[in-house]
């Protein structure tokens, strides 16, 4: 396990969860593990970066460290820069996907592309991973 799918699971973790202790909550984010020590250093480093960009604060009590969102995850925001290639790239299959249900309501603007065109783009790979899985369990 790498510092980024630690960083995964423990994101997953936190979308149900306000509080991170790892001798508590080890097994509700690593099931199964055949190197946990490895695997709780990983965790060990992805909350050190998630402690950087100051998503969680690190507090100890009673010789525990436990790792408490700093507000709760959905009112958390990040900040990522889009090259024009991508914002155009990003806006066109959006637009695209408008077209093609006939409903324009959610056209993306490729000069100022927001957190609703990530969603709407987020939903259009679902959409294509429904249809791809139905075509490949021999339904249409």
């Amino acid at each position: 396990m790498n510092v980024a799918d630690a960083t995964n699971e423990l994101f997953k973790f936190y979308l149900k969860n306000d509080t991170f202790e790892l001798g508590k909550n080890f097994h509700d984010v690593i099931l199964i593990s055949e190197y946990p020590e490895e695997h709780k250093a990983a965790l060990l480093s992805a909350l050190s970066q998630m402690e950087e960009t100051g998503l969680v604060k690190r507090q100890s009590f009673g010789g525990k460290d436990y790792h408490t969102l700093t507000v709760p995850l959905d009112s958390w925001e990040q900040q990522v820069p889009l090259g024009g290639d991508t914002a155009a790239q990003v806006g066109a299959e959006i637009n695209e996907m408008c077209e093609q249900i006939d409903d324009t309501r959610d056209y993306c603007d490729c000069t100022s592309v927001r957190e609703k065109d990530i969603l709407n783009l987020v939903n259009i790979i679902r959409i294509y991973k429904d249809k791809s899985g139905d075509s490949m369990n021999g339904k249409s």
